[in-house]
């Protein structure tokens, strides 16, 4: 059997994530006999990736070139997954949760008539089975559901390891071989791309946070955030926000933590003027510690918080801040 992992793989160095989907296929393989195939995007800052891919057991890597800077469409991307499956005969694809995966999964198990299985926030397995947990209807019921290992397109959020290793075992195979795939903006697309906008890059990504700042609709207003943003210069925190805030347009969607956001594992999560709705705690369960200001002695956030706070937010963080600078 064999496994096909897509990463969105970006730096020259693994992300933690492309290190935790890699350690989510070892897990798959382990004690069967599996192979680990991988796909990325290639560019030049990856030719030094290969060294630290041998920490996996993975049997072939394929880059996909894209020499003349076409726009890479999901629909494309999810074809050359599916000319891959045919000619390795795999079984079972998996790739992270961001917003360009989530395009790619759906076009990809529609070609192959695969099952699809996203949002997949834990799992185990048994005999040659899978069992999953995933959150569904707007987060409002979890699912628990079996499948066996084939014909599966799977999306798992991040952080569901948190404390396993990323070193799963060293490379059975001595030299990983790697080919490469041209990309031909040729196909037939169903949309047209107008325009194109980059996010700005946040000084403390929340993936890679040891602290961050989650705040709900308490902050009552969008100018309120500078508040938070002079806490979270002081901490060296990044700030995340609940799904209610970004609907209200005061943040921008990557912010969002939660089940249909971001999952995070920080050292330290401070919880500011939210109440603590199960789709939100889905994101943030994995932090070590809790600290929560809520002005609602009944708020849902208390249940998960290892010190909770009882009063307005705009009292304490002004108090807090001045204490701060003056350590």
């Amino acid at each position: 059997m064999n496994i096909l992992i897509y990463l969105n793989q970006k730096n020259n160095y693994l992300s933690d994530y492309s290190k935790e989907l890699l350690n989510i296929a070892s897990n798959l393989t382990k004690n069967k006999d599996f192979n680990i195939y991988l796909v990325s995007l290639y560019s030049e800052s990856l030719k030094n990736l290969k060294n630290d891919l041998k920490n996996w057991n993975i049997k072939k890597i394929f880059f996909i070139l894209n020499k003349d800077n076409y726009y890479i469409y999901p629909t494309k991307i999810s074809h050359i997954l599916a000319s891959l499956k045919k000619d390795l005969n795999i079984d079972v694809i998996i790739m992270g949760n961001s917003l360009f995966e989530l395009d790619i999964a759906p076009y990809l198990s529609m070609r192959l008539e695969f099952d699809y299985i996203p949002n997949i926030s834990s799992f185990f397995l048994e005999n040659n089975q899978i069992i999953f947990d995933r959150l569904i209807y707007g987060t409002k019921a979890l699912e628990k559901s079996t499948y066996n290992l084939k014909n599966l397109v799977c999306i798992f959020n991040n952080n569901i390891n948190k404390n396993q290793p990323w070193k799963i075992n060293a490379n059975k195979y001595n030299n990983i071989p790697i080919d490469f795939i041209k990309y031909k903006s040729n196909e037939n697309i169903l949309y047209e791309l107008k325009n194109r906008v980059l996010k700005k890059q946040k000084k403390h990504p929340l993936e890679t946070s040891k602290i961050v700042i989650g705040v709900g609709k308490g902050i009552q207003n969008p100018e309120n955030f500078q508040l938070i943003e002079n806490l979270a210069n002081i901490l060296g925190a990044g700030i995340g926000v609940t799904r209610s805030v970004v609907d209200h347009g005061w943040r921008p969607e990557y912010e969002k933590i939660g089940q249909t956001g971001k999952i995070i594992k920080p050292d330290l999560y401070i919880a500011i003027g939210l109440s603590g709705a199960m789709q939100h705690i889905a994101g943030v369960k994995q932090a070590r510690h809790i600290l929560s200001i809520n002005n609602n002695p009944n708020a849902e956030i208390f249940k998960y918080s290892d010190l909770g706070i009882v009063g307005d937010l705009f009292e304490i963080i002004p108090k807090l801040i001045t204490y701060l600078n003056h350590l």
